[in-house]
């Protein structure tokens, strides 16, 4: 009777295990595939970007699995022992490539939904997409050296020049690359944005005009320019205007002579307070104007008026305007906002006189 090469049944036996766990990963792979049409449904499409590369990964896991499975069992492999080294460490590589891949796409999948949330704001668009390709190529330098090391080779000194490499250009660019993580924390961060009004503590107010990765511009009341290095803008305090709405208050103080109603007073202000308010683009759906009464004070009876108005950027005509319609309106109505006064009395004739103080 004919024999049968052992190599050759060996490889044929390899062959049958491998094909039955590509089978496998066929399975797999469309069962996921309904998996994530399922996900997909009920407003939950957003996942379906991460199932996707999840989902190639396990397929290709399977198949390398099933390839290492296959060679193992062939007796000309094991008898040699360089290819067998050669194998192993060509499987570990694709094993890390196969990780690389998987993390190379979920990274990119994220980004692209963050600018489907934020529509076609160019300047977001910018600081994604740079902070996509910064993500990426450190996952692509991890995956090689992780790939170099499973290979065999010896990754230690090409660390340790990177690292004295490192020192010697943080050291030299130490000023610049403090503003450049600055400019990464604020698109990281995402506290302050392109045409958002902002108020320093020293109650300095200013528009963002960009934001770059050395430094930001800003543009101040007086329609200057004022340019803050990253680096001193993501350590600051301020207050963004715009957030969380655009919708804001301005407030003016007052006094009226104790001798008003009060009530009167009120309802005059409220009703001054909101035909200003009226005048702006989208005054009309704002809440009513509102009086707080603060204290009796030397001469008058002190308030403070508040009124909403529909962004920050409007805040100081609002104001001035308001101030104006007030003085206007309480003369009117004859209600008197009275003002101190000091009595000077003159040493040889007596006489005295009165004089605002």
């Amino acid at each position: 009777m004919p024999t049968v090469d052992p190599n050759a049944q060996d490889w044929f036996e390899a062959a049958v295990l491998f094909a039955i766990f590509i089978a496998v990963a066929l399975v797999v792979r469309w069962s996921l595939h309904l998996l994530i049409r399922f996900v997909a449904r009920g407003g939950r499409e957003r996942w379906r970007f991460f199932f996707k590369p999840i989902r190639a990964a396990i397929v290709w896991g399977i198949i390398l699995s099933g390839l290492n499975i296959a060679l193992q069992g062939i007796d000309y492999i094991d008898g040699r022992q360089s290819l067998s080294q050669w194998i192993t460490a060509g499987i570990g590589m694709a094993w890390v490539a196969i990780a690389v891949l998987a993390f190379v796409r979920v990274i990119n999948a994220w980004f692209l939904l963050r600018d489907r949330e934020h529509g076609v704001d160019p300047e977001f668009r910018g600081r994604n997409t740079l902070l996509r390709k910064l993500a990426v190529g450190s996952v692509l330098v991890v995956g090689m050296l992780a790939a170099m090391s499973v290979g065999g080779l010896d990754v230690g000194p090409l660390l340790a020049g990177g690292a004295i490499g490192g020192v010697i250009i943080g050291l030299a660019l130490q000023d610049s690359l403090s503003n450049v993580f600055g400019g990464l924390l604020l698109a990281m961060d995402g506290n302050v944005r392109v045409g958002e009004m902002i108020r320093f503590i020293d109650g300095q107010t200013a528009t963002i005009e960009n934001i770059g990765w050395r430094s930001s511009s800003m543009r101040l009341l007086d329609s200057t320019i004022l340019v803050v290095p990253n680096s001193v803008l993501s350590k600051d305090r301020f207050i963004n205007l715009s957030r969380p709405t655009l919708v804001t208050s301005v407030h003016i103080d007052c006094g009226v002579a104790y001798s008003e109603d009060l009530e009167r007073v009120e309802r005059v202000a409220i009703e001054v307070a909101t035909e200003i308010q009226r005048t702006l683009e989208g005054g009309e759906t704002l809440p009513e104007p509102y009086v707080r009464w603060k204290q009796f004070a030397d001469s008058a009876i002190n308030f403070r008026l508040f009124m909403d108005i529909p962004e920050p950027r409007v805040q100081f005509l609002a104001s001035s305007d308001l101030l104006k319609a007030l003085h206007k309106r309480f003369r009117e109505e004859g209600i008197q906002i009275p003002f101190p006064m000091r009595t000077l009395v003159m040493q040889g004739d007596g006489e005295q006189k009165s004089a605002p103080a």
